[in-house]
């Protein structure tokens, strides 16, 4: 990962703290407890193609969630790692 690319990370931690952030944020996390909830209750009357599409939503709330929220452990261990190799950029 480059300076660049770190600076962008750095540049959505600012992002999820606005308002506009906590609420892609917390409309993340509702699409996944909806995901979830329809699954569960109805993955028996559903075909493959459909599982699928539900389960790629699922995902695709689930990794932009994480992203909104642990953000800041991710750029900490970033630049903990530039340190171990003794450059600020790479």
């Amino acid at each position: 990962m480059d300076k660049n690319e770190l600076e962008k990370l750095e540049s959505i931690k600012l992002y999820t703290e606005t308002s506009d952030g906590k609420v892609l944020r917390d409309t993340a996390k509702d699409s996944i407890i909806n995901a979830v909830y329809s699954i569960a209750n109805s993955y028996d009357s559903k075909t493959h193609i459909e599982l699928i599409q539900m389960c790629a939503k699922l995902s695709s709330n689930l990794s932009m969630y994480q992203l909104l929220t642990k953000i800041e452990d991710q750029i900490e261990a970033i630049k903990s790692l530039y340190e171990e190799q003794g450059t600020t950029e790479h």
